[in-house]
Order: C-alpha cells, then structure tokens, then sequence
C-alpha cells in the first residue's frame, strides 16, 4: 500500500466485501489528454500522493501552531 509506506506506521484496516453501487476498479487511458491538449503527467502516482500528504501535514501543522 503506498500510503502505508509514506505514513511510516502501521493502518488499522480491513479488507471486506464491497459495497452496493461501489466501483470495484477503475482504469484510464491517458492518450486523449496526450493527443488533445498536448499533456502528459510528468510525475508518478507515488510522487503525487507523497507531495499531496505533506502539503496536508503542513496545512495541519500551520492550523495547530
């Protein structure tokens, strides 16, 4: 698990049956956004998630000085 990995302790979670109306995967093709408006992510899913948790701590660490 990413965040697992970024947070450095251990999540208290558990794997169960999906829910009613829940989506069990999602996929996306990245072409469109390539071809259309000449873009192209230029950071992984890791790196992205990691700079969104520590814009989250420092916005928490600003609202609890």
């Amino acid at each position: 698990m990413r965040l697992k990995g970024l947070l450095k302790k251990k999540l208290n979670y558990q794997i169960v049956a999906t829910r009613h109306g829940e989506i069990e995967a999602i996929y996306s093709d990245t072409s469109l956004s390539e071809n259309e408006l000449e873009w192209k992510a230029l950071i992984s899913l890791d790196e992205t998630i990691e700079s969104a948790w520590k814009g989250e701590q420092y916005l928490h660490s600003r609202n609890n000085s």
